[in-house]
């Protein structure tokens, strides 16, 4: 019976979460769940090529943009991070972005 209850809290919490993220127009509660979660996924990349600091205002930045323009918004910018991470491991060492590889 407890095995049962802790299912179902369990399933509540998870449909609770995906709500709160497709919530629209994006609430502080979804920005914050979301990018939570997408941190807890990206910390690898994020350690790597960010220090503590960085770190910090990814999340500011992340929050904030996901609470401003919702998932699309917070793509764009996930995505033009992502480009300029990948100019800076170039084999010439220049950090000018892809566009110099």
């Amino acid at each position: 019976m407890v095995v049962k209850a802790q299912a179902t809290f369990a399933l509540g919490f998870v449909q609770r979460a995906i709500d709160l993220a497709q919530s629209s127009p994006p609430s502080w509660q979804s920005a914050l769940l979301c990018n939570l979660a997408i941190f807890v996924v990206g910390s690898p990349l994020l350690v790597s090529g960010l220090s503590l600091s960085g770190i910090g205002i990814a999340f500011l930045l992340g929050t904030l943009t996901w609470r401003a323009f919702g998932l699309s918004g917070f793509l764009l910018v996930a995505t033009y991070f992502c480009h300029w991470n990948g100019g800076d491991k170039c084999e010439n060492g220049s950090k000018g972005g892809l566009r110099d590889c």
